[in-house]
């Protein structure tokens, strides 16, 4: 008779296509035969099918169950993805001082997204007493085992000074390496470091480049920033038409400053034919969400009659 670790191996091969054919529903099967023999690898394993619906159909109930028993036998991974569960009402009934407990016994055991989740939850406050101490803390520890959540709010934090006295040399430093595992939002933040010359020497071209590879994962903020760029020839030829481009797709994903620059293209006639109503449509975007610059557009707007009826 097989033993659960032969089960489990078993299933790995499947899953990975080792020695034989790709086939995740067969996976499934061996883990679960494993799992059933009390093997806790096996049991985080089956929570991750049952939640991504991999090999089985997607069942969120039975994967918060998995996880339990995988987490009740020490396991920090399914301890941290448990906790998830009830921070976020995954499958359970949300339950934040079970999920910091969760978090808690992972960090403890070294578990870095567990140690990043707990620094998220210090930071805002989230079912514990808000500590920027202790969330800079825990994001350190998560961020110097690479994970890149972790990185990119060591890197806010050591920028903002919280939780920490501020240092932009190592705010540059912590995006750099986040940025550098793909971290779309720690890119952006990156080339405003080049662009301003925060915490390194200031490079135009290089904050071009870090734009560019945030808004290849549609940073929002990447796209405004791009615009911006291209609109005022910073790191890269002036173009009005690219400007318009990336300003449009900003402002399509409710990016307020982009709404706002939009108009201003759309007033001034900037890489588009000149439009006062379209102008008026797009600070009003921005007004509604609190943009105050859109604020004052939108009143001149209506003194001279541009776009709209003259008050």
């Amino acid at each position: 008779m097989m033993d659960k670790v032969s089960f489990y191996d078993l299933g790995l091969c499947y899953e990975e296509g080792n020695g034989v054919l790709k086939d995740l529903p067969k996976a499934f099967a061996y883990y679960q035969k494993a799992a059933n023999q009390g093997c806790a690898e096996a049991q985080f394993k089956l929570g991750i099918y049952y939640y991504n619906g991999e090999g089985v159909q997607k069942d969120l109930f039975k994967a918060a169950e998995c996880y339990q028993n995988a987490a009740d036998q020490g396991h920090a991974q399914a301890q941290c993805c448990l906790g998830r569960c009830y921070e976020q009402g995954i499958g359970v009934t949300t339950n934040l001082e079970k999920a910091i407990h969760l978090y808690q016994i992972a960090a403890k055991q070294g578990n870095a997204q567990a140690q990043c989740n707990l620094g998220i939850c210090y930071e805002h406050g989230k079912g514990i007493q808000k500590d920027l101490v202790n969330a800079f803390e825990w994001y350190l520890k998560a961020a110097d085992q690479g994970n890149v959540e972790a990185q990119f709010h060591v890197g806010d934090c050591y920028e903002n000074g919280e939780g920490v006295h501020q240092d932009l040399t190592k705010a540059f430093e912590y995006y750099n390496k986040a940025a550098n595992q793909g971290d779309a939002e720690a890119q952006c933040r990156l080339g405003i470091c080049y662009e301003e010359g925060k915490g390194v020497e200031q490079n135009l071209t290089k904050a071009f480049e870090w734009y560019q590879n945030a808004s290849l994962q549609e940073n929002v903020q990447a796209y405004c920033r791009l615009a911006v760029c291209y609109e005022n020839a910073i790191g890269v030829e002036q173009n009005l038409d690219r400007a318009f481009e990336y300003y449009h797709k900003a402002a399509e994903k409710g990016n307020s400053r982009a709404q706002y620059y939009l108009g201003i293209c759309f007033e001034y006639g900037r890489g588009l034919p000149q439009d006062f109503r379209k102008a008026v449509e797009f600070y009003q975007k921005a007004a509604e969400q609190g943009l105050e610059e859109a604020y004052a557009a939108l009143s001149n707007a209506y003194t001279d009659g541009k776009g709209v009826e003259k008050i």
